[in-house]
């Protein structure tokens, strides 16, 4: 599993990882197979959060010291590796304060339960908070990593790509990410 720190098209760090080509099969009980179900339908997040999100969340079964972090290489390794904790210690300081808040909006879509048909507003608010939950335990688990940056050239061309404005030139490099890389929904990812 490869993990990327880089800038989107808005200039904001995407953290996300690289999906393997094909999803292992495997035979779920009838309680897990409605569980993973219940996630691909009600999962309103777009895919620039989710993949984050599930980066952080995969950073729990991590069982190495040292993991690798791919990035742009027009930084010096000192910086973006500061610029790379202090990005984790915002998106703990979010996702607590997140929870935080859906946990107080909580009890009001549970009374939602009295309206007619099926209570997706408690469903949807619970998978979400779900989710940040097993992302913020990532997040902690990933500060008390070891990071080794490796400096990517075709990262690299990207971030000139979005510092240059261009979007036809940002197509141009997304294709040969997305070619060289195979990340799953990498445009979704990075651009728009």
């Amino acid at each position: 599993m490869d993990y990327y720190f880089v800038k989107d098209y808005k200039k904001n760090y995407r953290f996300f990882l690289s999906q393997p080509v094909h999803e292992i099969q495997v035979n779920f009980t009838k309680l897990r197979k409605r569980w993973e179900e219940a996630k691909k339908r009600l999962m309103l997040l777009p895919q620039k959060i989710l993949s984050q999100e599930q980066a952080f969340e995969r950073a729990v079964k991590l069982k190495e010291f040292r993991i690798k972090i791919h990035y742009a290489g027009s930084k010096k390794k000192s910086r973006i590796k500061k610029k790379f904790i202090f990005f984790l210690f915002k998106q703990r300081s979010k996702h607590i304060l997140l929870l935080i808040i859906e946990t107080l909006l909580l009890p009001i879509s549970g009374l939602m339960a009295f309206l007619p048909g099926p209570n997706i507003f408690f469903y949807v608010l619970f998978l979400i908070m779900y989710t940040q939950w097993k992302a913020l335990k990532g997040i902690k688990v990933l500060i008390n990593k070891d990071h080794e940056f490796i400096d990517s050239p075709l990262l690299e061309e990207w971030e000139a790509a979005v510092e240059s404005g261009e979007p036809g030139q940002m197509q141009v490099v997304i294709k040969k990410i997305d070619n060289e890389l195979c990340i799953d929904k990498i445009q979704k990812i990075l651009y728009k």
